[in-house]
């Protein structure tokens, strides 16, 4: 989405968001305005197999890293000008190992200081949530699990 729009997705009107990921191609959500999801379901799906997109030959062992088969993702672009604020909501099956550095985490934050991250079911992620270079996130009582790596990384806690 462009700079300065910002796209809701809510139970107004959706209830479950597939991402669609073929096998060959995982499409991703990237935002560059804002993003307000709040109580609906967003996970990848491949149509092929009626499934969420599973990416189990993704592998890092050590210094030694299998690039997997691709899965949606959603990354707030670092100059992002809005927040991108996820309540309520599931989100699942996102991610996938593409290699050092290459930004695959299943929810990456570059941008979007002063997002909320709240109230959530998370799993089944390749890597859960990574942020880098952005502030003032708020995560609170979310529920992480059975993510591949890890569920929250780079988190910089600011003590007032």
């Amino acid at each position: 989405m462009k700079k300065g729009a910002t796209l809701y997705i809510n139970s107004t009107d959706t209830s479950w968001l597939k991402l669609n990921a073929d096998g060959k191609t995982a499409y991703p959500i990237l935002v560059s305005g804002s993003l307000k999801i709040d109580s609906v379901k967003v996970t990848s799906w491949n149509p092929n197999t009626n499934d969420y997109a599973l990416s189990d030959d993704s592998d890092r062992d050590g210094r030694d890293v299998q690039i997997g088969t691709p899965r949606p993702y959603i990354r707030i672009e670092a100059e992002a000008t809005g927040t991108t604020d996820i309540a309520n909501s599931e989100i699942a099956y996102l991610g996938y190992e593409a290699g050092y550095g290459a930004g695959r985490t299943g929810l990456r934050y570059e941008g979007g200081d002063g997002s909320i991250i709240k109230g959530n079911n998370i799993h089944n992620m390749w890597f859960g949530f990574y942020s880098k270079g952005v502030g003032g996130i708020v995560i609170e009582d979310n529920y992480i699990h059975h993510d591949g790596h890890y569920g929250l990384d780079r988190i910089q806690v600011l003590m007032i």
